[in-house]
């Protein structure tokens, strides 16, 4: 039992990883919630902070296990070999992007859905004090944004190696979209998703995505901190946002077309590939059907 086979990162394991995290997910807020209602803890700041933590341990869990049992480890998706500043320019860029330029989509269906009697406004965490800014800051900007990206840009991203490129990126962004359980985030996840699964492919690390994403969260939180509103239905704050995502775009053409001088050979797909949306539905599911509930218990 000691010299237990490395298991290879394919697309069966990439849907199985995403349905284990969701089934993890629901098992570990059931759990946490019985204990904060016993413990007198059914509202308010203590209780978002701690159900903060839910998905972030469920997502601990599966890659510790990747870590442990993946081949290829994790040492290879958090590499720094391939560093280039110009990552780290794009990062930031992406983060512009998707704040200026695609940022009036969630609030877009947000207004659209408030017009139909739900209150989604409700999903918002409290930020009335430097403890409570301090707190989300860990647990919504520096932890998702490493534990996401190293499932979804690495576990997830890695698991699908063998899929054409394009969808490749769109199974990632998809599965990450889902992963949010939220209907008023869907689309701006979505393209979020593909966007940081192309920054990966083309730094070779997850390191440029996990700072797109932690720079995408603490600007929210703090604007939200310091009450600051931002229009984003202003013609040229999303002028602004669209311009940093066209270099972006323009910068990953480049670097890309330089890279491909290879064709991708679709014959050598692994044959387990094709049970990745079999086990992937599952997961799926789940996050649909919290996604609607949530919804609901909001309206």
């Amino acid at each position: 039992m000691k010299n237990i086979k490395k298991i290879k990162l394919n697309g069966a394991f990439g849907g199985i990883s995403f349905s284990a995290l969701m089934l993890l997910y629901v098992l570990i807020s059931l759990m946490g919630q019985l204990i904060l209602g016993a413990a007198g803890i059914k509202g308010g700041f203590l209780f978002i902070a701690v159900s903060s933590v839910f998905s972030i341990s469920a997502l601990l869990i599966i890659i510790v296990f990747w870590g442990v049992k993946g081949e290829g480890g994790l040492y290879r998706t958090l590499s720094v070999k391939k560093f280039n500043p110009l990552y780290i320019f794009l990062a930031i860029l992406l983060s512009a992007a998707m704040l200026f330029g695609f940022g009036f989509i969630n609030e877009g269906i947000s207004a659209l859905l408030e017009r139909w009697g739900a209150n989604v406004t409700a999903l918002s965490p409290p930020l009335e004090n430097a403890g409570q800014y301090i707190t989300f800051f860990i647990t919504i900007c520096v932890l998702p944004a490493i534990t996401e990206e190293i499932f979804f840009r690495g576990v997830i991203f890695n698991s699908l190696g063998n899929f054409n490129k394009i969808l490749r990126y769109v199974l990632v962004g998809l599965t990450f979209a889902l992963y949010h359980c939220s209907i008023v985030q869907l689309i701006y996840q979505f393209i979020y998703g593909v966007c940081l699964a192309a920054l990966t492919d083309i730094a070779g690390s997850v390191i440029p995505s996990i700072i797109a994403h932690f720079i995408n969260n603490f600007v929210i939180i703090t604007l939200a901190y310091f009450k600051a509103e931002i229009n984003l239905f202003n013609g040229y704050i999303i002028a602004g946002g669209l311009l940093a995502f066209i270099l972006f775009a323009v910068i990953y053409f480049i670097v890309i077309k330089k890279r491909s001088t290879v064709k991708e050979d679709v014959a050598k797909r692994a044959v387990r590939d094709k049970y990745f949306y079999l086990y992937f539905s599952v997961g799926a599911a789940i996050s649909i059907a919290l996604a609607i509930t949530a919804l609901v218990q909001h309206g």
